[in-house]
């Protein structure tokens, strides 16, 4: 099966799975234990991991968590988000009777795509970066010495990837495989996760005016 290809074989090939309990209620159940899972699970996991640091240090990474203003809080939260897609998981095998790997699609398949996809970006991140208005613009600024920087590197490398795979194993996994297993038209299963997806970035208590836009 090509990967470049402009027809939606490939998608059926990836929604077959969600086809065998495809009822909506399914997916309505299965939304709101999503979130309690992942709150679940974020207590305890994070429960114990603040349990080892003591209150104190505790404390000020929780707080700091909420902002990501710093390196350990934006890590932190950063790995939370990662949760989510554990959380899908759980409910993929408890609503829907199908394994979790089904939300990657077939692995030979999911893997030929994620290797073209990560080329195409690093193209554009190059021409980004090679072409003006350089520094988007403004001046970059200098937030720490490059040792802490080339130390922290390979953490928020993990964290982005857990962050930015959780949400699309998320909203463009599991809620776009159900509805497509329900759903013939592709107005359906593509504009409402692409929907729920920008009204969960809107954010305008850190965004301001801005987070229209940005949703």
């Amino acid at each position: 099966m090509k990967v470049w290809s402009l027809n939606y074989r490939s998608h059926d090939l990836y929604v077959e799975p969600a086809r065998v309990h495809p009822e909506v209620w399914r997916l309505a159940l299965g939304l709101v234990l999503v979130a309690g899972f992942f709150l679940v699970i974020s207590q305890i996991l994070f429960g114990a991991l603040f349990g080892l640091m003591g209150p104190d240090i505790a404390s000020w990474v929780a707080l700091d968590a909420t902002s990501g203003q710093t390196a350990v809080g934006m890590l932190v939260l950063l790995g939370q988000l990662g949760l989510l897609a554990a959380a899908s998981a759980i409910v993929c095998v408890i609503v829907h009777k199908r394994g979790p790997s089904t939300l990657l699609g077939p692995s030979g398949l999911a893997l030929r795509q994620f290797i073209v996809v990560a080329a195409a970006m690093a193209l554009l991140t190059v021409a980004l970066i090679v072409l003006p208005p350089y520094n988007s613009g403004e001046p970059l600024q200098k937030n720490m010495n490059f040792g802490r920087w080339i130390l922290l590197l390979p953490f928020a490398l993990v964290a982005i990837l857990a962050q930015s795979g959780a949400e699309e194993i998320f909203f463009r996994g599991y809620i776009q495989q159900q509805l497509a297993a329900r759903f013939r038209s592709p107005l359906v299963w593509i504009l409402l996760p692409a929907g729920l997806f920008g009204l969960g970035h809107y954010l305008p208590d850190s965004a301001g005016n801005n987070a229209v836009t940005i949703a």
